[in-house]
């Protein structure tokens, strides 16, 4: 059963939302944990599999939304070279898109370098961050006013 901690309903449907994009997660699993905070110009999200958040060899992300701007802060995949990084960024997109963001922010280490490229993300140049460009819908009711 995925735990899920969040203060306020706004909190709780951000989460749910997370949840639900996450189906499509090729290592979506069940004992994991969705943790959602908002703050004046956006949300934090953090997802992990698991019990425990420091452990390697699980899948972990944690990010951040600021006004129109999505940010990926970390990323851990369990299971490397087999798809499952394309298809958690493909959950991060629609999630940001949902909450109205129009671009992705990553700032990789080690082999991050490599991977965001492969999945659409550009060089800003003079940055070692990437940026990926997301295209918003052009109708989404929601609750809460996100």
């Amino acid at each position: 059963m995925t735990l899920i901690f969040a203060e306020s309903p706004e909190d709780n449907y951000v989460a749910d939302l997370f949840l639900y994009n996450l189906r499509d997660f090729s290592l979506f699993d069940n004992n994991s944990s969705i943790i959602v905070h908002r703050n004046s110009d956006g949300y934090s999200i953090g997802y992990w599999t698991g019990i425990s958040r420091i452990n390697p060899e699980q899948t972990s992300i944690d990010l951040q939304s600021i006004k129109d701007v999505g940010f990926i802060l970390s990323l851990n995949i369990a299971q490397r070279r087999k798809g499952h990084g394309r298809s958690l960024i493909n959950v991060v997109e629609k999630t940001f898109r949902n909450l109205h963001c129009s671009k992705i922010r990553a700032t990789p280490s080690g082999q991050g370098r490599l991977f965001f490229p492969k999945v659409g993300f550009n060089p800003l140049s003079d940055s070692i961050e990437y940026e990926r460009i997301i295209e918003t819908p052009r109708t989404f009711s929601a609750p809460y006013g996100l």
